[in-house]
């Protein structure tokens, strides 16, 4: 999703409709702790922070095994997540009624309520990180309500982010329970299921992984998985652009040389501002063993790494839940 530039302070302008009321779903949770007069030292946390350790805790469950293929690049940068329309519906193929007593029957199982989880932790190529429920962008749905009460700290200056000599004991004291740090916010709904009845549609919004699947475990039926298409992602994966800061690099002002990562595939190129609002782009040639003098002298340059198309890898379905 994209924005468009606003004066400072203003509220953000999105194309999408639920793009746009899923930020300000985050946004109005902040606003109610300020008109409550709650100070940032007594607040647990906001919105936002409770979603991202949602977030980084489903994660240690999705795909741990690197099988999408682009796991050297999620080391770096993350995973890009994608807000998906869907709708959860029940559906009944039963003959009609031709008795009273079957007429009533029938009348009782419409208005029963049946139970269904979405997503499951099990499945490493579930990518399910929440989801929001008929249009309430005021409340996310974890994948388990066991993610809130096991989620560790995270953010800067915590957990791995926080001061060198802490992090080690940190991991070493990962997997033990008196480590977690509940999330605990009214914007995080922990109901472990949707109640759906039959021939009611539920409206939803899913928070995934756009390479992953969705399962859907209802009581009476069997586990489905749903997998997106790939034409439905693959023109916003291949237009991600990542960008990573270096400098001072000593290189050919004409040819930029520099090594690059083998395991990542993508375009590399070196954008540099060249003044004060002025940028210039470069393509990188790969740097070698072999020893050069170039005849134009070196200079010193500070810039960016930019990866194009280095999320254009095509999803591998893994079949057999």
């Amino acid at each position: 999703m994209q924005g468009q530039p606003e004066p400072w302070g203003a509220p953000p302008t999105l194309a999408n409709p639920h793009a746009q009321r899923f930020v300000e779903g985050l946004l109005s949770h902040g606003v109610r702790d300020t008109d409550a007069g709650l100070k940032t030292s007594e607040r647990s946390e906001s919105a936002l922070s409770a979603l991202l350790r949602m977030i980084d805790a489903t994660l240690w469950s999705v795909d741990a095994l690197g099988r999408e293929g682009d796991e050297h690049v999620s080391v770096l940068v993350g995973r890009p997540l994608a807000l998906v329309r869907a709708e959860l519906r029940l559906e009944t193929l039963m003959p009609t009624p031709t008795s009273d007593a079957e007429r009533q029957a029938y009348d009782e199982f419409l208005r029963a309520a049946f139970e269904m989880r979405l997503g499951a932790l099990t499945r490493l190529h579930d990518g399910l990180m929440g989801y929001f429920v008929n249009d309430d962008y005021s409340q996310f749905y974890p994948v388990h309500e066991a993610v809130a009460l096991g989620t560790r700290p995270s953010g800067p200056q915590q957990g791995f982010l926080g001061a060198i000599q802490t992090v080690d004991g940190f991991y070493r004291h990962y997997g033990d329970p008196a480590s977690a740090q509940p999330v605990i916010h009214p914007y995080i709904n922990t109901a472990p299921t949707i109640r759906i009845r039959p021939q009611q549609r539920v409206r939803l919004t899913l928070l995934i992984d756009p390479r992953g699947a969705v399962h859907v475990t209802p009581g009476i039926l069997p586990r489905k998985r749903i997998d997106l298409m790939r034409e439905h992602v693959a023109a916003a994966l291949d237009a991600i652009t990542l960008t990573f800061r270096v400098g001072p690099v000593l290189t050919d002002p004409e040819t930029i040389r520099m090594p690059l990562p083998a395991e990542i595939r993508g375009n590399w190129s070196w954008v540099r501002r060249t003044s004060a609002t002025v940028w210039r782009e470069d393509t990188l040639v790969k740097e070698t063993d072999n020893a050069k003098l170039s005849d134009t002298p070196a200079t010193i340059t500070e810039g960016w790494l930019k990866l194009s198309g280095g999320l254009k890898n095509e999803p591998k379905n893994v079949a057999g839940d």
